[in-house]
């Protein structure tokens, strides 16, 4: 991690598909405003089907990178999302991307919880093999599918904790961490993603790695703090699953911060109420943890803020930014429109290639 490189700072977002059309138009602003990449949600209790949705996407775009951000391997056999990657790759072939996870809303609303990582790595090997081999084997039984076979489509998975972040390095294209883009955490997740690499014999570099980095911009010193505040309850409930293990907690914190997580709501997720953002809100700063997690979690201040807590993140080695806020329908593109006006203009010089340490 001690050689300076020249390195881009890549920013996309996943969005929540309040309707089909609003996610065409939010696809076709994206990639006009410069973004690398989109994700669509796969929560069928909440939001529209993701890969119906990816389809009409991809036949409105021509650079941009798309795919589920993420799937799970309990809703969708592997053979279903193999070959719904493959078909999406023959409309935008080589810009199809593949964010699998553990599951989260997509199968706790449907009574489900989440998989165990030895399930998820099973599943994304084989979903790797019908995509490259055109055959796998799942839970005993072989797959033949050879139409699919010859696909590049990069597998990323989402990572919460370091243990998953240790098995995961070792097992996907790319990585989708969820643990923080505060300085201190991102060298931390940095150095066990290195690690993993070196000991699954790869090398660091070729594990594209993406930070979950909502963000919060308002001129008003303080309003985008609290705007920020009830969105790192959704995050903390993927700690409080796991009784907070691997997480990179302050001991002092942990068990307030774990309480924030289970008080989170899965039914509305992504789409709270305005009494639920406050009761949220509320939760954290009674608990002592609210400034913490939003340092830890996002880029939240006036423009100049975030533009700044950019550069210190990015100097760490966040260069992958999945620089996404929740939406509700009608305001699908707001967030990329107010990115792309506020804050890209005060870090060009990153997105053009800047120095990092590897």
């Amino acid at each position: 991690m001690a050689t300076s490189v020249m390195t881009t700072l890549r920013t996309g977002f996943s969005i929540n598909t309040p309707s089909v059309d609003e996610a065409i138009a939010g696809a076709k602003e994206a990639e006009h405003l410069g973004f690398d990449r989109l994700g669509v949600w796969d929560s069928p209790t909440l939001y529209r089907e993701p890969w119906v949705t990816l389809g009409p996407i991809a036949m409105s775009t021509s650079k941009l990178r798309i795919g589920p951000w993420v799937t799970n391997p309990l809703t969708r056999h592997p053979a279903v999302t193999a070959a719904a990657a493959a078909t999406l790759d023959d409309l935008a072939p080589g810009r199809v991307i593949l964010g699998i996870g553990t599951g989260d809303s997509g199968v706790y609303n449907l009574g489900a919880a989440a998989s165990p990582l030895q399930t998820l790595t099973a599943y994304i090997e084989t979903v790797r093999s019908l995509l490259t081999a055109g055959e796998g084997q799942w839970e005993g039984s072989p797959i033949r599918m050879p139409w699919a076979a010859g696909r590049k489509v990069p597998i990323f998975a989402a990572a919460h904790g370091t243990r998953s972040l240790r098995k995961l390095a070792g097992v996907a294209d790319g990585l989708i961490v969820g643990l923080g883009v505060h300085p201190d955490v991102v060298l931390a997740c940095r150095e066990i993603i290195s690690e993993a690499a070196t000991e699954a014999e790869k090398s660091p570099g070729d594990i594209e790695t993406w930070w979950l980095a909502p963000w919060y911009v308002n001129d008003s010193p303080g309003r985008a703090h609290v705007d920020a505040l009830w969105r790192v309850a959704a995050l903390v409930h993927h700690w409080a699953r796991t009784n907070g293990s691997g997480k990179l907690l302050p001991p002092e914190l942990r068990d307030r911060i774990l309480e924030l997580g289970r008080r989170y709501d899965m039914s509305t997720h992504g789409m709270p109420s305005p009494k639920q953002k406050e009761e949220y809100a509320s939760y954290a700063r009674d608990l002592g943890v609210a400034d913490y997690l939003v340092s830890r979690f996002t880029f939240s201040g006036t423009p100049e803020d975030v533009s700044d807590q950019v550069r210190t993140s990015y100097a760490a080695g966040a260069t992958n930014l999945d620089a996404t806020s929740f939406v509700q329908a009608g305001s699908l593109t707001a967030g990329a429109r107010l990115w792309s006006e506020q804050v890209a203009p005060r870090i060009s010089d990153l997105t053009k290639g800047g120095p990092n340490d590897e």
